[in-house]
């Protein structure tokens, strides 16, 4: 990763230092996804009655009433960001600057949610 800053002309010092925030964030996106994951498991008696997303509740009551499915598209979304942002990262970095932000930045208010919402007490 450190040559695509050569090619941008930022000094070594911070490209190390955006390489690593890079590789944080990009780290932080599927420990909560984990954490979420273990939540929806633990919780899955309750899950389809608070599910908020669409495409989720649809899932868990294709896999009649399992949240399985659900779980597995969620596994698969991660993986599939995951990779998508090293890609962005190594190709166009502006852009995975911007997706790995907002995307950090939603599974930070997640994570929050998670933390205090009053099911998970």
């Amino acid at each position: 990763m450190l040559s695509l800053f050569k090619k941008l002309h930022v000094p070594g010092v911070f490209a190390k230092l955006f390489d690593t925030l890079f590789i944080i964030l990009l780290l932080f996106i599927p420990i909560v996804s984990s954490i979420d994951i273990y939540w929806s498991i633990h919780n899955q008696s309750e899950l389809i009655n608070v599910e908020k997303n669409p495409l989720g509740r649809y899932l868990i009551n294709a896999d009649g009433g399992s949240i399985g499915l659900f779980m597995s598209f969620k596994a698969l979304g991660t993986v599939l960001v995951f990779g998508i942002l090293i890609l962005l990262y190594k190709y166009r970095k502006k852009w995975a600057w911007a997706a790995i932000i907002t995307i950090a930045t939603i599974q930070f208010l997640l994570l929050i949610y998670l933390l205090f919402w009053p099911i998970f007490k």
